[in-house]
């Protein structure tokens, strides 16, 4: 088990495993458990909104959200509405740039751009979840994460509604 979660209203209990699952535990319904195999690398954390969702992050870099629907909790997508911010670089920025992912991480130059490319905010494991200016019964989905990185992102509730393709956060 990697890590446990408790809902704000005290009705559901979640888990995530090294096997990529996460396990809900419907406290009020008669302790029901539902399983859900992720395709994503294992989470290492996970929060409850106050919106009744949960968000999960960890090795795939990019925030899971999950929510609750008629047949049980289902996984609505990733967020990765955010993307790494880059000041645009001179001759000599982008030869130490390119001689440092070469020296550090064992990049080629190819591998390096595409990873500047990439859709997410992190580019290592992210280990930190907090919840971000909300209160319970509050209807504020706020929260940041933090990496290994060093990047701290802040997610509000339009940032999620639209990463999520306009789905309704409530």
């Amino acid at each position: 088990m990697r890590n446990v979660a408790f809902s704000p209203a005290g009705d559901a209990l979640a888990f995530c495993s090294h096997n990529s699952t996460v396990s809900f535990v419907d406290i009020v319904g008669g302790g029901s458990v539902q399983t859900v195999r992720l395709r994503e690398l294992p989470l290492t954390a996970m929060l409850f909104l106050p919106d009744g969702s949960m968000v999960g992050v960890g090795h795939c870099y990019d925030p899971l959200l999950f929510t609750r629907t008629a047949s049980g909790w289902a996984v609505a997508g990733k967020l990765a509405g955010k993307e790494k911010k880059q000041a645009a670089a001179g001759g000599f920025a982008n030869a130490r740039n390119m001689f440092q992912a070469q020296v550090v991480r064992g990049e080629t130059a190819a591998a390096s751009a595409a990873d500047s490319t990439a859709g997410t905010m992190h580019s290592n494991l992210v280990r930190g979840l907090q919840p971000f200016n909300a209160a319970f019964g509050g209807t504020a989905a706020e929260f940041t994460t933090s990496a290994l990185d060093g990047k701290i992102g802040f997610w509000t509730r339009d940032e999620l509604a639209a990463a999520m393709g306009a789905v309704a956060i409530q």
